[in-house]
């Protein structure tokens, strides 16, 4: 079991023996704030940031294939012939649209990162200021 699912489970059930069993009597904001613990945990675990980017970009650019190809003049050369990756995405668009297409999946980076940091975040701000409010 890794550390994530730990913490999911450790949380869980605190909250189940805290606010659902009633071995102890707090407020309803205590018991939202271990269920948004919970699932910001569940989220970082999943790492699910890009899925939605990437149904944009599929969306706006087309769908998207990944495959290997030949880089010509390395047949006789050590360990060759070498390749490189391509996609069918790039393949198709002009080099303005690439160009569009290459800063959009950048922005997506960024934002998918920004997300993940303000998850972290957010989990860290809970448990700092209330976890020993939920001890059992």
């Amino acid at each position: 079991m890794n550390l994530e699912k730990f913490n999911i489970k450790l949380y869980e059930d605190l909250y189940e023996g805290c606010f659902v069993k009633g071995h102890h009597v707090v407020n309803k904001k205590e018991a939202k704030r271990l269920r948004t613990v919970i699932a910001l945990l569940k989220r970082i675990s999943a790492d699910n940031y890009d899925e939605w980017h990437y149904y944009w970009l599929d969306k706006k650019y087309g769908s998207n294939e990944y495959y290997f190809k030949s880089i010509p003049g390395t047949e006789n050369r050590p360990g060759g012939p070498y390749s490189t990756m391509g996609d069918t995405r790039t393949d198709r668009l002009t080099k303005e649209q690439n160009e569009t297409y290459i800063k959009d999946r950048k922005a997506m980076w960024k934002l998918e990162e920004y997300q993940r940091k303000q998850d972290l975040k957010l989990l860290g701000e809970y448990i700092a200021k209330y976890s020993r409010r939920w001890w059992d």
